[in-house]
């Protein structure tokens, strides 16, 4: 079990380290600089994390992990943000103020749900319910349908595709803590087990797939400098 969580994280780093790569050699990091900064943060977050696995205290290994968890909320809902202005069709008609409105209301939308889920799903304290983690993966959900169910939608543009690609870990990470929660509720460990690695099984077909959608796409020039 050791040597295969070992084989996820160093796929993950290295599929995150590729895409960190390809985002400006392909000119979408201009276009997407949020979604480049939160890649960027997965990558220096996993290796402090690994790091930091056998060099910190317990106390302040927890502390860090949930530290780094809050920001992670915090720069999947600014990219929530991003990629509604971005992906799926024209850009987002209206005022900036309705935008926001808009995405507010998808924010606070999305908490609701996850304070519902966290409240009716039967959970053991062993694996609770959380929040934390259904917030920006409910977010994700509502932008993609949002976004695609728009008038002159589109599904080829990077960000589209990155729209999906959250959206589709979204839809798993909020059936993963449901899961996992039950599972540990009625003590069924490999269940549990099974739930846990699908999530990161398919957070490495995502990456893959994120990298793959950037070479279908005619590379960007860079804007010419001004004299």
């Amino acid at each position: 079990m050791k040597s295969l969580n070992n084989w996820i994280w160093a796929t993950g780093l290295v599929l995150q380290c590729a895409l960190l790569g390809f985002l400006p050699w392909r000119g979408a990091a201009r276009r997407l600089p949020l979604f480049s900064g939160l890649i960027a943060f997965y990558v220096l977050r996993s290796v402090f994390l690994f790091v930091g696995h056998g060099q910190l205290s317990s106390e302040s290994y927890s502390v860090s992990v949930g530290a780094l968890s809050t920001l992670d909320v915090v720069l999947q809902v600014l990219v929530g943000w991003e990629l509604l202005r971005t992906a799926g069709s024209t850009p987002f008609p209206g005022s900036r103020w309705r935008r926001l409105a808009t995405f507010c209301g998808l924010v606070a939308l999305s908490a609701a749900g996850a304070w519902g889920i966290s409240a009716t799903v039967p959970a053991s304290y062993r694996s609770p319910v959380d929040r934390g983690v259904l917030l920006p993966c409910l977010l994700m959900i509502l932008v993609a349908a949002f976004a695609f169910f728009r008038p002159g939608r589109t599904f080829t543009s990077t960000p589209s595709r990155v729209l999906l690609g959250f959206a589709v870990l979204g839809a798993t990470g909020v059936a993963t803590q449901i899961g996992r929660a039950l599972a540990a509720l009625h003590l069924q460990a490999s269940a549990y087990t099974t739930w846990s690695y699908s999530g990161a099984f398919l957070y490495l077909a995502v990456l893959i797939w994120w990298i793959v959608a950037l070479f279908s796409e005619p590379k960007v020039p860079r804007p010419a400098r001004g004299r």
